[in-house]
């Protein structure tokens, strides 16, 4: 007990200092203590979804606690700020990747009122369109996009070259394009 009170006597700079030194759990939470209703709203602000921020939050602080800081941290609030931002950041480009993929191939605007058929048909399609690509494209599209991983993701998936994938990202949506293209002349 004596032991927390003494955290709480800490800065922000020699907590966060002394637990990159240590690893000491009660120090990052005492930070947590500090900072999670700030970094909340900020992830609220972002995320625009209570249940992402919450999620968000939680994701900062574990990957806080893997961080290894090169130098010691002068100022905790701007650099907590950085850090949760840049992670929103990173989520909210993982969101756009996500549907980017099926803007890119949409031949018109979806239609809200579009029947189970319909969307059933569209989904389809789209794993029909996929299936016809290379099996490098198949196997980038699918991690870059349904599972959401980074280049350097897929590199260590795969063994291929971050400029390979790249060249398999952009070949694949191109002929995917083409496919559902192919595939939605043929049923018109």
């Amino acid at each position: 007990m004596r032991r927390n009170k003494n955290h709480r006597s800490l800065s922000d700079e020699q907590l966060l200092n002394s637990y990159f030194n240590s690893r000491n759990a009660e120090l990052m939470g005492e930070l947590w203590k500090r900072y999670s209703r700030l970094i909340f709203g900020l992830c609220l602000k972002m995320l625009k979804s209570r249940e992402e921020a919450t999620d968000a939050v939680n994701g900062i602080f574990e990957k806080l606690m893997k961080t290894d800081a090169k130098e010691e941290i002068a100022c905790v609030n701007t650099w907590i700020y950085s850090f949760s931002k840049n992670y929103c950041l990173q989520i909210l480009r993982k969101r756009q990747r996500r549907n980017t993929l099926f803007d890119a191939f949409a031949v018109g605007k979806e239609n809200a009122t579009a029947s189970y058929e319909e969307k059933s048909f569209e989904h389809e399609a789209l794993r029909a369109a996929i299936s016809s690509l290379s099996e490098q494209q198949q196997t980038c599209i699918r991690l870059f996009y349904f599972n959401e991983y980074s280049y350097q993701e897929i590199s260590d998936e795969t063994g291929l070259a971050t400029h390979q994938i790249k060249s398999y990202l952009q070949n694949g949506k191109r002929n995917l394009k083409l496919a559902l293209n192919h595939l939605t002349y043929e049923n018109n």
